[in-house]
């Protein structure tokens, strides 16, 4: 990630559901990099169908975005299937806690999940990961995942059950998801 000083402003570029396959948008990525993000946060569904062919779409479309900017992407349902774990190859995210990841940019903190894993230890490495980000002076805390709390289904039942307490203990200042192709914003 680029060094950015204390107090610093930081700009954190959000996509998702990108689905790299043959119509994958060249255009927004582009958009995405003209404005000159610090980091690009992708919600998952990188791809449609795992296939090796569309991750090599996606990198490709994205070649100007990522020569200058890191990507932080969470795994959606589509990243994995039915290849395996292409997506943990890929961007290195099957350590200690899974796919579940942090980082710290200037005054930000982002919790990246796996919501295509269990989220109850995800919960409980949450709660030390928050705790710890506001004890080096986090100010902003987010929490990413691709299936959000208020998705219809038994994955959005799971993340407001084991994510929201969490992130309300620690005053998050939003949960970002992927998955629904909408708009959707709660309080």
């Amino acid at each position: 990630l680029r060094s950015t000083a204390p107090g610093a402003p930081v700009r954190i570029a959000i996509i998702g559901d990108t689905r790299a396959d043959s119509a994958l948008p060249a255009a927004v990525l582009d958009a995405v990099a003209a404005e000159a993000p610090d980091l690009v946060v992708h919600t998952g569904d990188v791809v449609s169908t795992g296939a090796d062919a569309e991750w090599q779409t996606f990198f490709d479309a994205s070649r100007a975005l990522l020569a200058s900017v890191p990507l932080a992407p969470v795994p959606g349902e589509r990243d994995a299937q039915p290849w395996g774990d292409r997506f943990g190859q890929l961007f290195g995210t099957d350590g200690a806690q899974g796919r579940a990841y942090s980082i710290d940019l200037g005054a930000v903190h982002l919790a990246l999940l796996d919501s295509t894993a269990s989220l109850d230890a995800q919960a409980v490495w949450l709660e030390g990961d928050l705790a710890a980000a506001q004890a080096r002076g986090a100010h902003h805390l987010f929490v990413v995942l691709h299936w959000g709390p208020w998705s219809v289904g038994t994955r959005g039942a799971a993340a407001l059950v084991a994510i929201v307490s969490v992130s309300r203990r620690h005053g998050l200042e939003a949960i970002v998801s992927g998955h629904k192709n909408i708009y959707e914003h709660d309080v």
